[in-house]
């Protein structure tokens, strides 16, 4: 059980570092604060809007599965988060990061769904 709670405070620190790091990134490559806003507005989103999603998948597919998918996916929106940073166009950075940031929210929806019903 405190392994689970340390595994998710951590989780959420590291996650929390995205607002105060990328705001400055993005203006750098000319994007608005608008702009900025809407994509670290994307991972808290995307939790909203799947977790009906993940509650089905949850009863579907079981724990397990679902947390291997929230990882999966994390992994992925993680890996073309990074990797935004070289897209020399605005328009494609700003796209990019908003699909990843968006990706690694549902993920992340999905690791800590899984974890609590581990916990429940």
């Amino acid at each position: 059980m405190s392994t689970i709670i340390a595994i998710s405070f951590i989780g959420n620190v590291a996650y929390g570092t995205v607002a105060i790091i990328f705001p400055n990134q993005a203006m750098n490559k000319g994007l608005s604060g608008t702009c900025t806003g809407i994509i670290i507005a994307g991972y808290p989103f995307a939790q909203l809007v799947f977790t009906p999603h993940i509650n089905s998948l949850l009863n579907r597919k079981g724990k397990k599965y679902t947390l291997m998918q929230g990882g999966i996916a994390q992994m992925v929106g993680l890996f073309i988060f990074g990797y935004s940073f070289y897209i020399p166009n605005k328009w494609l950075y700003f796209v990019s990061c908003s699909l990843s940031r968006g990706l690694i929210g549902y993920g992340f929806g999905c690791e800590v769904s899984s974890r609590n019903s581990f916990i429940v």
